[in-house]
């Protein structure tokens, strides 16, 4: 048997550390790379944790909850029934508020743009003079940040809506609920 496989031809498949795929290239053998990393990245803990939820009666739950989303998903009729500004529309918001996509984040931990969004926001809204005036205002804990999605809202990358910006008011006909994104120029 060994005489037979090493006189054929290799496909490999590589799982793991891409060099190795890399080296069998170099030789012109056909090789594809499987992109895999161990459960948890190798923590135990975490493992653990996992094959318990795996083998609990919360696995069934889970299960069930996320059949329900995709029933939910292809049964909607989104329909775009407005436009108004984020402080007349929006759940939660106020003129401090600044929704962003992602979760939860502090003036500090925010990117470079995100940081420029939040800036131009809080000048735009006339709460600061300038974008220096902005930063202060931003760093100073008198706004409050707030993930998009803990507001019905859907929000672009490092984009942000603040009270004055006008938002999209889209219905689900089939479930009746409504959710809000900013009209930005994309």
């Amino acid at each position: 048997m060994s005489q037979t496989l090493f006189n054929q031809p290799l496909n490999v498949i590589n799982v793991g550390i891409e060099m190795f795929s890399d080296d069998m290239k170099k030789q012109n053998v056909p090789v594809t790379q499987l992109d895999w990393t161990p459960p948890g990245q190798g923590n135990i803990q975490v493992v653990t944790a996992l094959d318990d939820i795996a083998a609990s009666p919360l696995a069934d739950k889970i299960a069930a909850a996320n059949q329900l989303a995709l029933e939910r998903r292809i049964q909607s009729h989104p329909v775009l029934i407005g436009y108004d500004q984020a402080i007349n529309v929006v759940p939660g918001m106020t003129r401090n508020t600044i929704l962003h996509a992602g979760p939860p984040i502090h003036w500090e931990k925010m990117c470079g743009a995100m940081k420029g969004a939040v800036t131009g926001a809080l000048v735009f809204e006339g709460l600061a003079k300038d974008l220096d005036d902005a930063a202060e205002l931003a760093a100073s804990g008198e706004i409050i940040f707030s993930p998009c999605h803990e507001h019905d809202c859907v929000g672009s990358m490092a984009g942000v809506t603040s009270a004055s910006m006008f938002m999209h008011i889209v219905e689900n006909k089939t479930y009746g609920n409504r959710a809000y994104t900013n009209m930005s120029e994309q």
